[in-house]
């Protein structure tokens, strides 16, 4: 079972925008698991992906990560946890609606990482990164009262997504290509 680090309520505010991320829309599994095997140059199967449909937004992960929402709760974020992982992924969005597009560079998001973490008393970030395209995202790495934290704010121009995920330090480095490749796969689904 993976453990999971604190669920903690966070706020973000960007171009006259005022979201709790924490408390998106309830996201719901669409029923979707469509299966791609990734295949080395060897020919070999190394892992299975699936892509995962929720209200707001579809990623690609692992068949190895499962959809641990509480959706019992009210306002409870999408999680996702690797099976015998050891930390959690959790995804708040903030869904475009109208009104002038807000369209953050990737020196936007990474501010908003790094106030974010200033915001709740983290100390120094480390391994910041940021990447400009279709898909901004940037991110900031901290630690805090015994948790490895790393956050993304991630944008289409549009819409937003801030996700976390947290772990015991030190444990971090065996969920790294799984949680970035996961993050980077976020598409905003559009209303309608």
């Amino acid at each position: 079972m993976a453990q999971r680090g604190r669920s903690r309520g966070f706020q973000t505010r960007y171009a006259g925008w005022e979201e709790d991320l924490r408390f998106g829309s309830k996201a719901q599994m669409a029923g979707s698991n469509n299966d791609v095997a990734v295949r080395s140059t060897n020919g070999k199967t190394e892992m299975r992906k699936r892509q995962m449909q929720f209200d707001l937004f579809e990623i690609d992960a692992p068949d190895v990560w499962l959809d641990t929402t509480n959706y019992d709760r009210d306002e409870e974020p999408t999680t996702l946890a690797k099976q015998d992982g050891v930390g959690a992924l959790q995804f708040s969005i903030a869904r475009y609606s109208g009104g002038r597009v807000p369209n953050p560079s990737s020196e936007d998001l990474l501010e908003m990482a790094l106030q974010f973490g200033k915001s709740h008393g983290f100390g120094a970030a480390f391994n910041l990164t940021s990447q400009t395209g279709p898909l901004s995202v940037a991110a900031a790495s901290y630690r805090d009262s015994g948790d490895f934290i790393r956050v993304w704010y991630v944008s289409d121009g549009f819409s937003f997504a801030f996700v976390t995920y947290i772990c015991l330090p030190g444990s971090e480095s065996s969920e790294l290509a799984d949680y970035e490749a996961i993050v980077r796969s976020i598409q905003f689904r559009r209303k309608g």
